[in-house]
């Protein structure tokens, strides 16, 4: 073996704001992190289905397929059903959280603008890796 040796975890995220792409990428780029980027919630569906990851980042508000339509059928397939999900959401207060979340069962939600320190402890802690630090 030369160098380091990674086992890669495959991480999904579905978010159409162009900046906030970026900012996954930068956030979650390291070599064992295999990142699939998806700019729409059927895009998004689409490539969880093909090739299911270990874990998804997801924005509510998505084009073609919103981010509730995309976790409510992830939580039906008995293949995705336990498969965590972080949501991404501009929803402000814990009231409005609450409603927003209907009562579901969220893994993990973060508000935007989002801590990019915060996001990756989180994606450490759920897939069980270190990502160096920037």
């Amino acid at each position: 073996m030369t160098g380091r040796e990674y086992v890669q975890k495959h991480i999904v995220t579905v978010e159409d704001e162009p900046a906030i792409v970026d900012l996954l990428s930068y956030v979650l780029d390291a070599p064992q992190v295999l990142l699939t980027t998806c700019t729409d919630g059927a895009e998004g569906l689409a490539a969880i289905r093909d090739q299911v990851p270990d874990l998804v980042i997801m924005d509510l508000m998505l084009p073609v397929l919103n981010g509730w339509q995309v976790y409510d059928a992830l939580r039906e397939d008995e293949a995705t059903r336990n498969l965590p999900v972080i949501i991404l959401s501009v929803a402000g207060d814990e009231s409005e959280r609450r409603e927003a979340f209907r009562g579901s069962e969220v893994d993990f939600f973060m508000n935007k603008p989002f801590d990019p320190r915060a996001l990756r402890r989180i994606v450490q802690e759920i897939l069980d890796i270190k990502i160096d630090a920037w």
